[in-house]
């Protein structure tokens, strides 16, 4: 693809000073699903594959434009925006039946506006309004999916409160229409995800960031810090037979908190408690654990699964986790060698029912070396 974008800083009108920015993309993606196979006993390598047993093309083009205005008057920024997209995508299965080419074009005009407001000391006022889209993806799934369609809102405040302190605050109002959700389970033709249009939903919440470092009130080269981040989202669809249920695989609760200390002469130390809360797979928030077919429909003792992975639907566990990371920068050196462990208590958990039951990782630790070079 090719990506230009330009700018025009320094203008002034209306009592405010402007900077233009605009850009325009243009993209094509191409890939095939060529699928072989091999006879019983026969050794495939680079030059020879097998024999083909499918052969289904997918090409998408994409091209957008977009144009904003900077505007700042005393202590208000004001960025008003206007982005246009149209995208085509294309599949036809050409072997070892040809099948009709299916194409789907759509254009989507998205305009927003966002405000800044920094007038007072040690804190900024945030907002901001867009519409957003995302586009289906063709590969197994109903073609064409509609584009989920939404409009953002947030409003937020981010302050330093004290010497060492800062604080991030947002609150958000998403709706969504159309809204894409991806079934906890593949498709059996072409073993791609399966991504289904849903009912419309809307998602409201906030996010909290807090970071501490003793280091700017003591002055003194040993820093204790610490670091909260923390995510609220009630996710629900608005309409249809899921109406007033959770969207697929958003968590009510995530967040992580950091403590450590570290030195001025390179050295770190830190460990991190990050949790995830429960969530529900699929549009029925399933809740206990069952087993399916490929229609969703619970299997019972004597039935046959003739599937490649089983379906498995419910509500996924909340999960804490611990891990750490230690570093140290050799002196007068752009090397840092560093270790860092995953879930070090090796606790067992269950990362998501997506395509079958899925456990989480286990216990890992993991070391290296960091080199930066740097020209003169």
């Amino acid at each position: 693809g090719l990506e230009t974008r330009m700018e025009k800083a320094g203008l002034s009108a209306w009592g405010a000073e402007h900077r233009l920015q605009w850009g325009l993309r243009a993209e094509r993606h191409r890939f095939s699903d060529r699928r072989t196979v091999g006879e019983v006993g026969e050794i495939l390598h680079e030059g020879n594959r097998g024999r083909l047993t499918r052969d289904e093309p997918y090409r998408a083009w994409a091209y957008s434009a977009f144009l904003q205005d900077e505007i700042t008057a005393g202590d208000w920024t004001i960025v008003p925006g206007v982005r246009a997209e149209r995208y085509q995508q294309r599949r036809q299965r050409v072997f070892p039946t040809v099948e009709p080419r299916e194409e789907h074009e759509e254009s989507v005009f998205l305009p927003g506006i966002s405000v800044l407001y920094s007038g007072w000391e040690r804190a900024q006022l945030f907002a901001s309004v867009q519409r957003g889209y995302t586009p289906a993806t063709a590969r197994g799934s109903d073609f064409p999916l509609t584009p989920e369609i939404g409009i953002n809102t947030q409003v937020g405040l981010r302050s330093s409160l004290t010497a060492g302190l800062s604080i991030e605050v947002a609150g958000f109002y998403n709706r969504l229409s159309d809204t894409l959700v991806q079934l906890p389970f593949i498709d059996p033709e072409t073993f791609a995800s399966v991504v289904i249009n849903a009912e419309d939903s809307r998602a409201y919440g906030a996010d909290l960031g807090v970071r501490f470092d003793s280091a700017r009130l003591t002055g003194s080269a040993y820093n204790l810090f610490a670091a909260l981040a923390y995510n609220y989202t009630d996710a629900t669809f608005t309409g249809g037979l899921s109406k007033g249920n959770r969207v697929p695989e958003i968590p009510l609760h995530t967040g992580s908190l950091t403590v450590g200390v570290e030195h001025a002469r390179g050295w770190h130390i830190s460990a991190t408690l990050s949790h995830e809360g429960r969530f529900f797979t699929d549009p029925a928030n399933t809740g206990a654990p069952i087993l399916a077919n490929e229609d969703g429909e619970p299997l019972g003792p004597g039935d046959v699964i003739d599937l490649r992975e089983p379906i498995v639907l419910g509500m996924v566990p909340g999960r804490t986790l611990l891990s750490a990371r230690a570093s140290y920068t050799l002196a007068g050196t752009d090397a840092t060698i560093w270790v860092q462990g995953r879930n070090l208590t090796d606790k067992e958990y269950i990362s998501d029912y997506s395509n079958g039951l899925r456990p989480g990782a286990p216990r890992a630790v993991i070391a290296g070396v960091t080199v930066r070079f740097r020209g003169d």
